[in-house]
């Protein structure tokens, strides 16, 4: 984890120091004209997730020193949740603060992009690398222009996800029966368990645990979790990589028309300030997650991993997905060779570099 961080504060000094040195208003544009761009997000007003995609949103509004502005409309200000992607391609609206776990309708390969149990990397840092420097990035990009007349930028990182129920669970006894919320191909990982699945934006999560429309729900993180109050309503949190060892989120989709339309230093600039927000997220989020954790646990929250069994039921179904996954969807497979190539390099690499660092497969 020291590995992880020191890497991300450099990378985050080197970020910012690049964003300063190149970006200097000297094009026709600059002095003349004025980008204006309407953006609607997946978030509710003050959620966590929001607080990225505004992190993001007031770091471009602030260099492009006026020459681009965004005013951003939260959830339902516009656009429903999920509609924001859409309208984004649609031109409804200059881009989005959203994820592409909503379009899994069209676009189902994209979760073994985006962290799903079924994905070969292991930990942050790896997909980063891949994304970054990988080529992981550009296929996705590639991928989800085949629906979508978007473009995917920055990132967010998330940790293992709490998955929070109404009840304790912990073997695969206490899962049948349940009805959680998920989506992207976690739902079908979760019915694989005996478990029913709903599909519902972060917004109708706490609603429907409070109506006893669902037993759990799996969300996000801490700083999303806490200020929802989660844990109040399902105070019982499973742990452990259960689904999702860990996410990337593109906090904005931007039209692809609107992006044409900008001056190459102003793309550069929305690009640096994406991963800025990348490192954001994976540095000083951190802090904060530590922080509402301890609050949850002294305001009640229990915390459970899966038993032995479930442990091997939740390898077993990652397998399986994977396998059906690959043969089934040929973006799937694409994603799945790109990811086991690099993944066997990473592993190489870090295991002759630092050898405490643990590397079964290598052994």
């Amino acid at each position: 984890m020291k590995k992880i961080l020191a890497f991300n504060s450099v990378a985050l000094l080197l970020v910012m120091g690049l964003i300063m040195s190149i970006f200097t208003p000297t094009t026709a544009q600059s002095k003349t004209e004025i980008i204006n761009w309407k953006m609607a997000t997946a978030w509710p007003a003050g959620s966590g997730l929001q607080e990225n995609v505004d992190h993001w949103v007031e770091k471009v509004n602030k260099l492009a020193k006026g020459r681009l502005k965004i005013k951003v409309f939260t959830a339902g200000e516009l656009f429903g949740a999920i509609e924001a992607l859409p309208a984004a391609s649609d031109g409804k609206i200059d881009l989005a603060g959203s994820t592409i776990w909503y379009a899994m309708g069209e676009l189902p390969a994209a979760t073994v992009a985006l962290g799903a149990r079924i994905m070969v990397l292991t930990d942050p840092h790896e997909i980063q690398a891949w994304l970054f420097g990988g080529g992981g990035l550009e296929l996705l990009n590639e991928y989800v222009q085949t629906r979508y007349n978007l473009k995917c930028i920055g990132g967010v990182f998330i940790e293992s996800e709490v998955c929070w129920f109404t009840k304790p669970v912990s073997t695969l006894k206490d899962l049948k029966g349940k009805k959680i919320r998920a989506v992207g191909i976690n739902m079908e990982f979760w019915k694989k368990l005996g478990v029913e699945t709903v599909m519902l934006p972060g917004s109708e999560i706490m609603p429907a645990l409070q109506r006893k429309v669902i037993d759990g729900a799996d969300w996000t993180l801490p700083y999303t979790d806490y200020p929802a109050g989660i844990h109040k309503v399902a105070p019982y949190g499973m742990i452990g990589a259960v689904h999702q060892p860990c996410a990337w989120i593109s906090p904005v989709q931007i039209n692809l028309d609107s992006w044409n339309k900008l001056p190459e230093d102003l793309k550069e600039l929305l690009t640096i300030i994406g991963r800025e927000t990348m490192h954001w997220t994976a540095n000083e989020r951190v802090v904060d997650n530590i922080g509402f954790w301890e609050k949850m646990k002294i305001e009640g929250a229990q915390f459970t991993r899966p038993s032995e069994d479930l442990r091997k039921e939740f390898i077993r179904v990652e397998k399986d997905l994977r396998e059906e996954y690959r043969n089934k969807y040929p973006w799937a497979k694409k994603f799945l060779e790109s990811q086991e190539k690099f993944h066997k390099r990473y592993l190489t690499y870090w295991h002759q570099l630092y050898p405490y660092y643990e590397n079964p497969e290598l052994k």
